[in-house]
């Protein structure tokens, strides 16, 4: 499974989760429309070219967080507040939700 984050009509790059490791690779031409918003001085990921990490990057820790501390968000996806991060992130984006103006489409 891959989730690609949105932000308004723009896809800003693509997180996989393999072998616990998390994989962020950027859509460099639509990062670069992104930059004229002002969420963008938030976004870290500009440029990313299979970024690795073994924890989730921003913003996505900073959603996970957020959807766990929302019940009506954890029972609206089935989920839990031990609910796996990338199993939450999947479920929120099959749920077409927006968080921060940011939103998440999960893809086989």
């Amino acid at each position: 499974m891959r989730i690609i984050l949105c932000f308004n009509e723009l896809q800003l790059g693509v997180l996989t989760f393999e072998n616990n490791i998390y994989r962020y690779t950027s859509n460099q031409s639509e990062e670069t429309l992104f930059k004229e918003y002002a969420n963008s001085k938030f976004y870290k990921l500009f440029s990313s070219v299979e970024r690795e990490g073994k924890t989730l990057f921003e913003p996505f820790a900073k959603m996970v967080k957020d959807i766990k501390q929302r019940t009506d968000l954890l029972s609206s996806c089935s989920l839990n507040k031990n609910s796996p991060d990338f199993e939450v992130l999947c479920k929120y984006a099959k749920n077409k939700q927006f968080l921060q103006g940011y939103h998440l489409i999960c893809e086989n």
